[in-house]
């Protein structure tokens, strides 16, 4: 029952991505992976939620549903509010953000269903103020030992970040849009042999910018073989297709858009010190528009955690993949980001985060290419088992080779979450 409830778990905690998570269960029957043993995702039964269980039947008591409400407050400041070159604003800010969990278990199913939200308001700058929510349903069949089948789907109201190529400029409200998801995937292995399938279609819809709404499905099957115990080889396969509502966008340009991707890599799990995942490959993405550049390349990815002690854990990461892109002329962007974290537990309730990244964008049909990075630093502290509190510092710069849009911006939060 455990390792089933972490398995579902692992597929789509809180309305995330439905991933078949190779990484951290490509060994079946392993107790803990480092993942589950890292500093910042490790059990703590003091300061874990506790949660409210409901019995249907007390005389037959089965799995019972479980209910996470939680309630996160933020407040902070932030150096440049519109990611601009020069004449920056700043501003303060203030976030309120509920959610809640509803779970349920059993020996062959397992449901679980979410609904949260964030609502930020500016003390100045009104433009910047938005508000985010998400509410899905999930269930997952486990009708073998080591197979199952997971579906979900959702509805998420977004926003795009003002750092975004695609985001409105100063004088304009931040941009925000509906994601619709279905969702479905399954585990499967047969001796040494693992066969991961996974579906997605999502379905975008911009609330003042309706030329850039579109359709886009995606499909992915995962291949693995465990060659020695906790070592997985694998090859992936995964195509996708992009199609927009309207026939062309205000640029005049169609953004239909097919592509396809093969990954080669291999998955270490064998103790709770070290979890990596690294593959290569190759990719592309072809536009109906003979305008459009393609997009195409290599491909490569890393995900690892290493819990070289008991109190330090080490996260990094390395991700390349083909984003959309309204720019006029520009058909894509390629983005490659690497990721690198430390944390640190200075005790069991209080520990120290630090993280870094860089990130390169090439924008395909432009001569444009953005060089960015950041570092930034926090501090967590569990009060007890329904409170904890924070404090985390950024600082983000911007190098592109067009100067008129370099920035550098400086964002200082503290938070504090109530659960249950």
């Amino acid at each position: 029952m455990a390792s089933r409830a972490r398995r579902l778990g692992a597929l789509g905690l809180a309305g995330g991505s439905l991933v078949a998570a190779g990484l951290l269960c490509s060994t079946a029957g392993q107790a803990q992976t480092a993942r589950e043993e890292a500093v910042m995702s490790r059990a703590r039964p003091d300061f874990d939620p506790i949660g409210i269980e409901i019995f249907f039947d007390e005389d037959q008591p089965g799995p019972p549903i479980t209910i996470f409400p939680t309630i996160a407050l933020r407040s902070g400041y932030d150096t440049n509010v519109f990611r601009e070159r020069e004449d920056e604003k700043s501003d303060l800010f203030w976030e309120i953000s509920p959610k809640l969990l509803v779970t349920n278990t059993g020996q062959d199913l397992g449901l679980e269903a979410g609904i949260s939200a964030t609502v930020r308001r500016n003390l100045e700058y009104v433009s910047n103020d938005f508000e985010d929510y998400d509410v899905y349903g999930q269930a997952s069949y486990f009708f073998l030992e080591d197979s199952d089948v997971t579906g979900q789907i959702g509805f998420s109201r977004l926003h795009e970040d003002r750092s975004d190529p695609d985001s409105t400029g100063p004088g304009e409200n931040i941009n925000q849009y509906n994601r619709y998801r279905a969702i479905v995937s399954s585990r499967n292995r047969f001796s040494d042999f693992m066969v991961n399938p996974q579906a997605q279609v999502y379905a975008y819809d911009y609330l003042e910018q309706d030329d850039r709404d579109y359709v886009e499905m995606i499909g992915r099957v995962r291949g693995g073989y465990e060659f020695e115990p906790g070592y997985v080889a694998f090859v992936e396969p995964g195509a996708n297709l992009r199609r927009y509502d309207q026939e062309v966008d205000s640029t005049g340009a169609n953004r239909d858009s097919w592509g396809w991707d093969l990954r080669v890599g291999l998955t270490y799990n064998v103790s709770s010190v070290t979890g990596a995942e690294v593959y290569a490959g190759y990719f592309q993405q072809r536009y109906e528009d003979p305008t459009l550049a393609d997009a195409s390349g290599l491909t490569y990815g890393l995900n690892l955690v290493w819990n070289p002690l008991d109190t330090l854990t080490v996260n990094a990461g390395i991700d390349r993949s083909v984003q959309e892109s309204t720019l006029a002329g520009v058909s894509s962007t390629v983005v490659t980001a690497y990721t690198l974290g430390l944390d640190y537990e200075v005790r069991d309730n209080l520990m120290l985060t630090s993280s870094g990244g860089i990130t390169t964008s090439d924008f395909e049909g432009s001569t444009r290419n953005d060089f960015s990075w950041n570092a930034g630093a926090g501090i967590v502290y569990l009060v007890n088992e329904f409170a904890q509190a924070g404090l985390q510092g950024r600082y983000s710069v911007r190098d592109s080779n067009q100067e008129t849009n370099n920035y550098t911006d400086t964002v200082i939060e503290a938070n504090l979450t109530l659960q249950y």
